[in-house]
């Protein structure tokens, strides 16, 4: 759910409080301040993307570097309800280094707010923030986001460097290492499995089998956990209140076991590493270790 969320968040940058001039001029200014907050961690912003472009297009997510190609992956969410786009955690670490509501400094919010509002009226940004604020938040789906944003900017739009800009970081950062399974298909027998129970409160506080635990122990409790009990199921509570860093820190952390596991049991079985390996022997890897994990926002 909190995925959902983040597709959500990812795209509204800041609630809205004028309307603007289609000319880009609000873009530009955004896409500037994205360049800058990166640029802070010694990222080129715009040589990032490209590269992660060209990734994209030799995977064949996407089917070159056109602004329809970019339109279409919306057509695509709106399609499946989902993103399903596989990409390692290890890979482009340089445009994970910002947390998205990390993109634009307050500075650049502050300048934002008081442009002049002939500027700012009749954007194609206030367009598209304007319907995705009228998603109910209590029924927000990939498919609901992805209809909004298409209902509002053409392929052409995504010709715009800001545009092209959001849409690659949400695909990334709403990526999975690997399949996540579907839990909610009707051959799921959660009762068959052995639940690892982990909560965020909206203090921020990490509870592992309800027992308050400090997040540098995690990795190894969980680590723990999964290796006594070859049939686990992750079960990630969170509370609505809590930060959107910690849990994103924490879903890393849980794919990183998973990854740190998976290779060694690649070296102990095969002799190689994870990404050396057959088709037919990541499967049998990935069938021990696989992400089988059950996500859900809760309110105490």
């Amino acid at each position: 759910m909190f995925r959902i969320l983040f597709l959500f968040i990812t795209l509204i940058v800041i609630q809205p409080v004028f309307s603007q001039e289609n000319d880009y001029k609000v873009e530009q200014f955004l896409f500037d301040c994205m360049e800058e907050s990166f640029a802070k961690k010694d990222v080129n912003l715009s040589a990032e993307l490209d590269r992660f472009e060209n990734y994209l297009i030799t995977k064949g997510d996407l089917q070159e570097a056109t602004g329809k190609a970019f339109f279409d992956i919306f057509l695509e969410i709106q399609s499946d309800n989902d993103v399903l786009i596989f990409i390692p955690y290890s890979e482009f670490p340089e445009l994970r280094s910002l947390f998205p509501q990390e993109f634009y400094s307050d500075v650049c919010l502050e300048e934002l707010r008081k442009m002049n509002s002939s500027d700012l009226k009749g954007s194609k940004y206030f367009e598209m923030s304007r319907a995705l604020s009228s998603i109910n938040r209590e029924m927000v789906t990939p498919e609901k986001v992805a209809a909004a944003v298409s209902g509002v900017l053409e392929p052409a739009d995504f010709d715009n460097p800001y545009y092209r800009a959001l849409t690659l970081l949400t695909i990334l950062n709403l990526s999975t290492d690997k399949p996540v399974r579907n839990i909610l298909d009707p051959d799921f027998d959660e009762s068959s499995y052995f639940t690892i129970p982990i909560f965020i409160s909206g203090d921020d506080e990490l509870f592992l089998f309800k027992k308050m635990i400090a997040q540098e122990d995690f990795e190894l409790q969980l680590t723990k956990q999964i290796e006594e009990h070859s049939n686990y199921l992750i079960r990630l509570e969170f509370d609505r209140k809590s930060s959107y860093n910690l849990y994103t820190t924490l879903r890393k952390e849980i794919a990183d076991v998973l990854i740190k596991l998976s290779q060694e049991k690649a070296k102990t079985l095969f002799n190689k590493n994870y990404e050396e390996l057959s088709e037919e022997q990541k499967l049998q890897i990935d069938e021990i270790y696989p992400f089988r994990i059950k996500e859900i926002m809760v309110e105490k």
